[in-house]
């Protein structure tokens, strides 16, 4: 298994703290299962676009989660 970047290992947790699927996240954020995969594989990083649309993605799926916390992520920074 590849060594874990933080982009993939902050995909990895987020997909993790939401409990969906690789197959869900994908279709939340508009790509391919395949996509979500190779993002969690660290083969590519999610687009520009991603890290904004993860964390609403967060905010919607999992409110138990502290909203300060998901805004505190150093997500822009990592990806």
């Amino acid at each position: 298994m590849d060594a874990l970047t933080p982009c993939s290992a902050l995909v990895r947790r987020l997909r993790f703290l939401a409990s969906v699927t690789q197959s869900q996240l994908a279709q939340i954020m508009g790509v391919e299962q395949a996509t979500v995969s190779r993002w969690e594989r660290s083969v590519t990083k999610p687009d520009l676009w991603a890290p904004r649309r993860i964390r609403d993605m967060l905010h919607k799926l999992e409110p138990a989660i502290n909203s300060a916390a998901v805004e505190a992520m150093p997500v822009l920074a990592i990806m």
